[in-house]
């Protein structure tokens, strides 16, 4: 929005024709330089407008992100407006230039709107929104993970959306190094795992909603500081507390039901899983039998390896990939273990 400040209170008086034509606006780049690429726009017309629709052109030929933001008040923290969501009237937007030094966008007259429900309105149909409170709704964060057939597994610069911090508790997902606000995958699967990284604010005590999902899609969240896993679902919010000495990386989305079961896990017994040169280690750190399962997928959901592990607790396999990140999914009868890797 705008801000304005007067030393006398009588009334100020606008006049002027109301703005119905396209208006262009130049953006910059700096690189390595904090907020690279973040560039403050203002709606410029007495009415809401639609975001990234056809009438805005190319915007990923212009090596712009697909998604703006706009500063929720009540959250304290940017909420991030999709292609086809609505920008309120009269209200200031950040857009994020994502190459290059400079560009050129056209807001266009074209796509003003008169909405009943202006504020942050998406089209996205594939979507799953993640929302972090502070327990007393002082604040809030927004997190998404948004389906789209033409993303990737590894980060798009058009369809990933980097996260922009306000003052709320920092909630964001992480994709090749990058904080993200937008989590974009092309299809879901069991084996797939989002991290998230926490960092608390003032607040103390937090918990983490699933405020939106698609067809009974089934979630849990894993807390790696208390080894914990959640079902998340609508009605059923995770409760935590977090300190100033927390490590970030605190959490893991899941695409699978959550094992509420007491079955010991592989990971209790601490199976450590890395790679070198093109080799898959698993390092056991205790005997056990050779009746375990080595599967390995691309993020897609797609089979890569399966092999049978003989006993013993050392193993190296050669993986014959592509750089990127992969899913090892270890099984031994009812017990399942995930682990996301790094190929060079």
């Amino acid at each position: 929005g705008y801000l304005v400040s007067y030393q006398q209170g009588n009334t100020k008086t606008f006049s002027h024709m109301l703005n119905n034509e396209d208006v262009i606006q130049h953006l910059t780049r700096t690189e390595n330089s904090p907020y690279s690429g973040w560039n403050l726009l203002g709606n410029p017309y007495p009415s809401a407008i639609k975001w990234n629709t056809g009438s805005w052109g190319d915007l990923a030929a212009m090596n712009l992100n697909a998604h703006a933001r706009v500063w929720n008040r009540t959250a304290k923290s940017y909420t991030t407006i999709a292609p086809g969501g609505v920008i309120p009237a009269m209200n200031g937007f950040m857009v994020q230039l994502t190459d290059g030094n400079e560009a050129q966008i056209t807001i266009p007259g074209a796509e003003r709107i008169h909405d009943s429900q202006p504020w942050y309105k998406s089209d996205d149909t594939q979507l799953i929104r993640l929302i972090a409170f502070e327990q007393d709704d002082q604040s809030y964060q927004e997190s998404k993970i948004l389906i789209h057939p033409s993303t990737s597994e590894t980060f798009n610069a058009y369809h990933d959306a980097r996260f922009l911090p306000g003052y709320a508790p920092l909630f964001y997902s992480i994709k090749e190094a990058e904080n993200l606000s937008v989590y974009s995958v092309p299809a879901i699967h069991d084996e797939l795992v989002i991290p998230f990284e926490f960092i608390k604010n003032q607040a103390d005590n937090f918990r983490i909603e699933l405020a939106e999902t698609f067809d009974n899609t089934e979630l849990s969240l894993f807390d790696k500081k208390l080894e914990k896993e959640h079902a998340l679902n609508p009605g059923n919010p995770y409760f935590f507390d977090s300190a100033d000495t927390d490590h970030p990386l605190r959490f893991e989305l899941r695409f699978s039901k959550a094992n509420t079961s007491n079955l010991p896990s592989i990971a209790n017994r601490q199976v450590n899983i890395y790679t070198r040169n093109n080799i898959l280690v698993l390092n056991f750190t205790e005997e056990t039998s050779g009746d375990r399962l080595l599967q390995v997928f691309d993020l897609s959901g797609k089979l890569i390896l399966s092999k049978w592990l003989d006993r013993g607790r050392m193993h190296q396999l050669p993986l014959s990939v592509s750089p990127g990140f992969y899913v090892v999914k270890i099984s031994q009868q009812a017990i399942v273990f995930t682990h996301r890797i790094f190929v060079n």
